[in-house]
């Protein structure tokens, strides 16, 4: 997103320099030099844009299909939490805090088996 933001930007900004470069041209474009120096210096901004669009589109589906490979694990903990929340129906003495089921879940994590396969960790 921000990427692409910032490609935006400059692309209107060489937009905006060809159309006044157009304006301010007397005569034939072809034979004014700053014309052709903004256009091909548009080409190449645009080129390097392109690029970056694509490797930030690659790193958005990589940060997605990563994402999805822990839906497993924020599923269950979601369960978990708002079990632990109705316990308070049930009797009043079991009410915790965010804080503290959150200290029970770093705790679930830091003892948990390590594997290099992120299927078994999950």
């Amino acid at each position: 997103a921000v990427v692409s933001t910032q490609s935006t930007g400059e692309i209107k900004e060489i937009e905006d320099k060809i159309l006044h470069r157009l304006s301010a041209s007397e005569g034939s474009p072809v034979d004014d030099i700053s014309l052709i120096d903004t256009l091909e210096i548009s080409k190449v901004k645009a080129e390097e844009i392109k690029a970056k669009v694509l490797i930030a589109e690659q790193t958005e589906r990589d940060i997605d299909e990563t994402r999805s490979k822990y839906l497993p694990v924020a599923v269950r903990t979601q369960i978990l939490f708002f079990c632990v929340v109705d316990l308070s129906q049930v009797d009043p003495m079991y009410q915790y805090s965010l804080e503290w089921y959150i200290k029970i879940f770093l705790n679930g994590i830091a003892n948990a088996e390590t594997s290099d396969d992120l299927t078994e960790s999950i």
